[in-house]
């Protein structure tokens, strides 16, 4: 099974957007020692003031979807939501390979 990526575009209620992204940080805490957690940050726009951008890389889907499942985490969901005006814009995608991401193609280099 190959890795799982989601990209996503958050849109802030207006004037939200910092608290949204502090929400958000809170959750690459809540994850940080997760099985299968490799990567989650959080940025927000320089060019427009709502959106709040998340990049998660997970082991598996599985394991991303389990991590929605812990009592934490649904709770912080629930307690962000306000600051959220309209759906998000997400893309998920499989890593390939980079910089700040070990694959087995460059481990084997």
């Amino acid at each position: 099974m190959s890795r799982y990526e989601i990209h996503t575009k958050i849109m802030a209620v207006p004037g939200k957007r910092d608290q949204l992204a502090m929400q958000l940080l809170k959750a690459a805490r809540l994850v940080m020692h997760t099985p299968g957690c490799e990567k989650y940050f959080v940025s927000v726009s320089q060019t427009e003031p709502e959106p709040v951008l998340v990049t998660e890389v997970w082991t598996t889907k599985d394991h991303h979807d389990a991590s929605l499942l812990a009592h934490a985490v649904k709770s912080l969901i629930q307690e962000t939501r306000p600051l959220i005006d309209r759906s998000s814009e997400a893309i998920v995608s499989v890593p390939l390979g980079g910089k700040g991401l070990q694959t087995e193609e460059l481990a084997e280099e």
